[in-house]
């Protein structure tokens, strides 16, 4: 157990000693906590904000204790009382590896459509203000991206970010071409006018290429899914390899 509450854990009732835990990523105190079963994952630990533990952990980038807590039953899904979910504000503060750990674990699709459409000031796109890092992780996650909205939102996309110099390594425009983005021939002209070499032949390969049966049949499946797709493809009966193909691009291309 963390040493830091060895003299007031005994003081503090099970609410406090959540709040304060999750509140300083101590994973071991958690655990212990929720392993005696004296508190509730989902009650509100913040009055003002109505955050609970799962919140709050999301917030602050503590990915260890969201996965405890995710583990152990806390609802991705509760809006606290500003209509934020625990995904929204990991999306908010850009912390990647929490949208990972609820993404892999939540089963509901409506917080996907509600990212994607969603809007900020002056009618912006709230995706926009996302990091390249965040957009990858939601584009694995997304059946059909073209399916959202319009049917333009892939463009949108392409308009806003991948034609912006990319962070060193950055899976985007990979990840965007093998999750099934399509583009007109004038954006994809206007996109390959702004890459790299490199990604310039990338984006290319991709405008001209005939896609094989296998990566058809990937699409396929992703796009039956109504849920996103890391909790999808964990819930199908398909082989390991397959599985894994569905929620990481690496060999999806």
């Amino acid at each position: 157990m963390d040493d830091i509450f060895g003299l007031l854990q005994s003081k503090m009732d099970p609410k406090r000693q959540l709040l304060a835990a999750v509140s300083a990523g101590l994973q071991d105190t958690l655990t212990s906590l929720i392993e005696r079963g004296e508190v509730d994952l989902n009650t509100e630990l913040q009055r003002k904000n109505g955050n609970t533990a799962l919140h709050i952990a999301c917030e602050r980038g503590f990915h260890g204790c969201a996965r405890i807590l995710i583990q152990a039953g806390a609802d991705v899904d509760k809006p606290n009382k500003f209509g934020f979910t625990p995904l929204t504000l990991a999306l908010r503060h850009s912390r990647s590896r929490c949208v990972s750990e609820i993404l892999d674990r939540a089963q509901s699709y409506p917080d996907l459509f509600i990212i994607w459409t969603a809007e900020y000031k002056r009618k912006q796109p709230l995706w926009s203000c996302y990091s390249p890092e965040i957009m990858v992780l939601l584009l694995l996650a997304t059946p059909h991206l073209a399916a959202i909205g319009d049917g333009k939102m892939s463009e949108r996309v392409n308009e806003h970010f991948l034609m912006k110099p990319l962070p060193s390594g950055c899976p985007l425009l990979k990840t965007f071409f093998a999750t099934g983005n399509r583009l007109p021939a004038k954006s994809m002209d206007k996109l390959a006018n702004s890459l790299s070499s490199s990604d310039r032949d990338l984006a290319k390969k991709k405008s001209q290429s005939v896609p094989s049966l296998q990566f058809s049949a990937l699409l396929a499946v992703r796009r039956s899914m109504n849920c996103n797709v890391y909790h999808g493809a964990k819930s199908l009966p398909i082989p390991k390899r397959l599985r894994e193909s569905l929620t990481d691009c690496a060999d999806f291309d």
